[in-house]
């Protein structure tokens, strides 16, 4: 099959689901890239993001629309725990150590309703316990 191969460029979404399903039925990344008429530099790269590390702990992942905070919420929420410590136009390069270490345990230690009332840390823990 004489397909042209595309320059590289990132995968969409639909590409993407498409590789994951691939892989989990054993098909070489080569014959992927072939399939997906891209280099196969361009499944190592994407295969090299962290979006793909994950897959062998079952857990699922999302690729959000760029400029839609919407699809993001548990991201939003903890930039606003940040934005309630800092000015907005704050300039973070003189942040301590200490104190970025008090804003990260703050937010790993907020119970959160989308967790049953479970802190982030504590749903971590469990999953690395398993």
């Amino acid at each position: 099959m004489d397909k042209e191969i595309k320059k590289y460029n990132h995968l969409t979404e639909k590409d993407r689901i498409f590789l994951r399903v691939m892989l989990e039925r054993h098909y070489s990344k080569n014959k992927i890239a072939e399939i997906l008429g891209v280099h196969r530099s361009t499944i190592y790269r994407e295969l090299r993001r962290n979006s793909f590390k994950h897959w062998r702990y079952d857990i699922n992942i999302y690729f959000c629309k760029p400029a839609s905070p919407y699809q993001k919420g548990a991201v939003e929420n903890g930039n606003g725990v940040i934005r309630a410590e800092l000015p907005r136009n704050y300039d973070i390069a003189k942040l301590k150590q200490k104190h970025i270490s008090r804003l990260i345990d703050e937010i790993n230690n907020r119970p959160l309703k989308c967790l049953g009332y479970k802190t982030p840390l504590e749903i971590f823990q469990q999953f690395i316990i398993k």
